[in-house]
């Protein structure tokens, strides 16, 4: 059965009005988070850890490269990335950022059955980065929920990233419904970046862009027998690897 008809079929097991409109609802095989509506977030209730929307596989490409120990996200959501990622690799520091208070309730009690530890800050990520030094981290995730009128690009929370972060960090955008002149400028900027390597990916059937900013000359981004992958599935991410745009 096709996933839209599943969410079709789902029913609503818990609903807070707040700032946002959250509401999580399931199906026999599904659950899901929405905000305004809008799904955000799916967990196959059977296989927790595994990644049911596209653009979530786009995001997380370049673990077939590296191995990373200190992962910062920007925006919880429904979890996923945590579930997949604490899956493979249990014994790395996961640090979220979220903004809002019901999203983190939300995650703990329905998204988290595994009871992955994970460090999560109730804290807008701009606030948050204004009073940081610096941010050292391997890999930096920004998974932001936006309403249409919204847009990570012109919020200077991509800047505020690149600012603060080290040369050797993977950061990976995930930009869900930005005009294409705002992505164009943007690929245009980070282009522009010294020693920044740049690879994106239209998401088939989505309105999602992936953008990943690679460090330069990084022995780990290059096949690595550290990667947490099984043999086959480097073989198929490798494939799917081909499909990104390199500026």
């Amino acid at each position: 059965m096709k996933l839209q008809k599943h969410l079709a079929q789902g029913r609503i097991i818990y609903f807070k009005a707040g700032q946002q409109q959250l509401t999580i609802t399931e199906s026999n095989h599904y659950r899901w988070l929405s905000l305004n509506d809008v799904v955000q977030s799916i967990m196959l209730k059977r296989h927790p850890c595994q990644l049911v929307l596209p653009h979530q596989l786009a995001m997380v490409l370049p673990l077939q490269f590296f191995k990373p120990h200190n992962i910062l996200e920007i925006g919880l959501g429904g979890g996923a990335l945590i579930r997949f990622i604490k899956q493979l690799l249990p014994h790395c520091n996961f640090t979220s950022l979220e903004l809002d208070k019901s999203v983190i309730d939300a995650f703990n009690c329905f998204f988290n059955p595994a009871q992955h530890y994970t460090t999560i800050i109730n804290e807008g990520a701009e606030c948050w980065l204004k009073t940081q030094p610096c941010v050292n981290v391997d890999w930096l995730i920004i998974d932001v929920f936006l309403t249409m009128n919204d847009s990570v690009i012109s919020s200077g929370l991509v800047n505020m990233v690149l600012n603060k972060t080290q040369e050797q960090t993977l950061i990976t955008l995930n930009l869900p419904n930005e005009q294409a002149h705002s992505v164009n400028a943007l690929l245009k900027h980070l282009k522009q970046i010294t020693g920044a390597q740049v690879l994106y990916f239209n998401v088939p059937h989505y309105k999602n862009i992936v953008v990943h900013i690679l460090p330069v000359m990084n022995e780990a981004l290059t096949d690595n027998p550290l990667s947490p992958l099984k043999p086959y599935q480097q073989s198929r991410w490798h494939s799917l690897w081909q499909h990104g745009i390199q500026l």
